[in-house]
Order: structure tokens, then sequence, then C-alpha cells
């Protein structure tokens, strides 16, 4: 299968389900789609392809998608994680909001992911600059000792062409005029 990434190229889509994600291009937010629970209940159907722009109506009205089977170890994350999705898809429903897979470029390309946040609830995986300095962060400083203090980094801390671009970035949102920053409490 051929799908268009964001700049515009042609590329071949790995029809392996691993991230399934929707994202709001409008607020460059994203939230897991529950990964092989939404490759069959909406993709595998039909409702939603990857790359493509989201029908919110069309995937609210998928009674398949957010009747969760019975309790069980197996369907705890899944119970906990479509109200997130349910919530996420209200509030961004007038946005673009695109589906897709995280590790594609479906919703950024090259290192614009930091630009990007994860707005599942809990420690999230990706935070972008702009949610350090709502976090208080001023220097970059700041920003390490943020990290220290997570049970995880971001998954792409401590790769140093990825932090150099980060730093750069994060050095560009702090010395940007006060009207221009975002607002510290969120």
């Amino acid at each position: 299968m051929l799908l268009r990434g964001s700049d515009g190229t042609l590329r071949n889509y790995n029809e392996t389900v691993t991230s399934r994600q929707f994202a709001c291009l409008d607020c460059k937010q994203y939230i897991n789609a529950g990964y092989r629970w939404c490759y069959s209940h909406l993709e595998h159907s039909g409702i939603i392809a990857p790359g493509e722009f989201l029908d919110v109506g069309k995937v609210l009205a998928r009674a398949e998608y957010w009747a969760i089977p019975a309790a069980g170890p197996n369907t705890e994350w899944l119970a906990k994680l479509l109200p997130e999705v349910r919530a996420f898809l209200l509030f961004h429903r007038e946005h673009e909001l695109r589906f897709g897979e995280a590790a594609n470029e479906h919703f950024y390309s090259g290192t614009d992911f930091l630009e990007w946040d994860d707005a599942e609830a809990g420690e999230p995986s990706d935070i972008s600059v702009q949610s350090l300095y709502t976090k208080g962060c001023r220097e970059w400083a700041d920003v390490e000792v943020y990290m220290k203090s997570r049970r995880l980094p971001v998954w792409w801390w401590g790769q140093p062409e990825i932090m150099e671009e980060a730093q750069r970035r994060f050095a560009l949102c702090v010395s940007a005029p006060k009207s221009q920053q975002p607002d510290p409490s969120p």
C-alpha cells in the first residue's frame, strides 16, 4: 500500500500494526488509538485508513470500537484508554484530525516530532519543547533535571543529533517574545 507523507511524497506503508494514533494537526497532539483493538474495529472494517483525515462522527458511531469486553488483565488498559480517546476526539472534533502510525510521516516529518505532545494520561512518551517550557523549564539545565525526574526519559533523550535539535528549538521557544511563548499555566 502506498501512502502520501506529510511532505507530499509517496511511501510504502508497513502494514504491521504497531502504534496507531489519532492526531490533531492543529494542536500538535496525539493519542494512542488502541493498537490492535483499533485495527480490528476501525481500520480493518474500513472506517479509517492510515494517513487519512478522520471523520470523528464515524469513529464515535462505531459501537464495536467503544464496547470494552469483560474486565480482565488483557482489557484493563483498554478500559482506561478508550474514555481518554473519546475525550480527545470530542475536544478536537472541529480540528484537522488524522489517523496513522506514529513512526511514519502521517503527522510530521524530520524532527518536527519535537513540537508534538502525547495526550494520553500519565507520563507522556513525547513532550514538545513548548511543554517543557510550560513545565517550568527556562534553561536546558532545567530540562535535564526534568528528564532525570521521570521514570523514563522521552524516547529521543540521549540521541545526540536529536538532542542538539531539541536544544535549538527549546532556546527559540524560551527566547521568543512573551506573547509568543506557551502559557505556563495550562
